[in-house]
């Protein structure tokens, strides 16, 4: 998101620009259509003895995640001095990613568990069904408003109104046993103990001021400032789960006998922007933005494993190339600055670099379609860890291209 723009989209990204619209009502629908891959590639010993993969130390677990239609909507009126605004949008999260083979955490400790507590019965081999399928969706509500100081600069700021509801479901069960690649099933038959179901859900409620500053000097230049303040959240957890005493601290952030509640602030944000307009139909813009990652609380005090927090660049221009047609492209770098001990594959993020672009078909003179595509290509993080005595490696892997496509009213 770039911070200096004037539009309908600036009531989420600069609330204090709206006040520099042309006066009258403003609508804006658009839909995003979001796919992404998050895939964890585990190395570790034990995998070997899979029967299912013999010998693969290293396996591939595929996460699907898709967000089919994620609407945005926002409303806005614009006076001489002041203006108003409605904005909806999905927030962090805003889709379901599957593993259909489990995940590899989960993996590595039955792995290690069954086999050392099996082998003194010749038991070297073993084969399990393993599932995991999360959604996690934040409807934020926007209302704000904007207030010209002067002709140059304006001011603005609004409550945002963050409404969480998650939910997790998995298992892990048919486990067999084998002893020199033949099933043991006497053995097998004993491993119902180790199943794993879960059906989790989670809900909250947050919310989020924010303020903003505006500053427009001249038909060239536009400047604009936004501070979000840290949201406060609290998760509340409803959950059915079986499961053994060995797998208790991989799920204690869904176990309400564990944890009713959980800690998932979402950080403040500070934001700065600029456009700049060589001639009337250019425009190219550039941003900064930086999350107050670690002051925003987690479940197990995770932020601790923050290193610094995070921050984003951006950059874009716009052409009028027709009466009828303006044309946009756009970059985002982010930068993620976390420990090792942060990341796990229940819950991670990689650098990346996002390039955008975008089109507006200037339909009427109160209607204009916007059509956009983005692509983010993600750093590849490796991390190394324990399970007991021996080491694990997750390679954190990630795509994701997401298709937009809007309609906007000017009245």
């Amino acid at each position: 998101m770039v911070g200096a723009v004037i539009d309908v989209d600036a009531l989420y990204t600069n609330p204090a620009g709206v006040a520099f619209m042309d006066k009258g009502w403003h609508f804006g629908l658009t839909g995003f259509n979001a796919h992404q891959q998050r895939d964890v590639v585990t190395t570790f010993p034990l995998f070997a003895a899979n029967m299912e993969h013999p010998g693969e130390t290293s396996r591939r677990f595929y996460g699907d995640a898709l967000a089919p239609v994620a609407p945005c909507f926002q409303a806005a009126y614009v006076s001489d001095k002041w203006a108003v605004g409605l904005n909806y949008a999905f927030g962090s999260g805003g889709g379901k990613c599957e593993y259909n083979e489990g995940i590899g955490s989960i993996e590595s400790a039955y792995s290690a568990l069954l086999l050392n507590a099996m082998q003194p019965y010749g038991i070297n081999g073993y084969s399990m069904d393993a599932y995991m399928k999360g959604g996690v969706y934040h409807y934020c509500v926007s209302l704000g408003g904007a207030y010209k100081l002067t002709e140059t600069l304006s001011a603005g700021g609004g409550l945002r109104a963050v409404i969480v509801r998650n939910n997790y479901v998995g298992h892990v069960n048919n486990i067999a046993l084998y002893q020199n690649g033949a099933k043991n099933d006497m053995m097998s038959a004993m491993t119902k103990a180790y199943d794993i179901s879960l059906d989790n859900h989670q809900k909250g409620l947050g919310w989020t001021p924010y303020l903003g500053l505006d500053w427009k000097p001249n038909e060239h230049w536009n400047v604009a400032a936004k501070y979000e303040f840290k949201t406060r959240l609290r998760l509340e957890n409803s959950s059915e789960i079986t499961a053994p005493d060995a797998a208790s601290a991989v799920l204690a952030q869904f176990d309400e006998k564990q944890n009713k509640s959980i800690a998932d602030d979402v950080p403040a944000i500070l934001t700065f922007g600029a456009m700049y307009s060589p001639i009337e139909k250019v425009r190219v813009s550039a941003g900064w933005h930086y999350y107050f990652d670690k002051q925003a609380t987690k479940f197990n005090h995770n932020e601790k494993n923050i290193d610094k927090g995070s921050m984003e660049f951006t950059g874009g221009a716009e052409w009028d190339c027709l009466k009828w047609l303006t044309v946009s492209a756009g970059w985002q770098c982010t930068r993620y600055r976390l420990k090792d001990a942060y990341l796990s594959d229940m819950n991670y993020n990689c650098s990346s670099n996002l390039f955008g672009f975008g089109a507006r078909f200037h339909v009427t003179d109160f209607c204009s379609i916007d059509l956009s595509y983005m692509k983010n290509f993600y750093h590849r993080r490796d991390v190394v860890s324990q399970v007991g005595p021996l080491p694990k490696t997750d390679h954190y892997v990630r795509d994701n291209y997401t298709f937009g496509l809007g309609v906007n009213f000017d009245f």
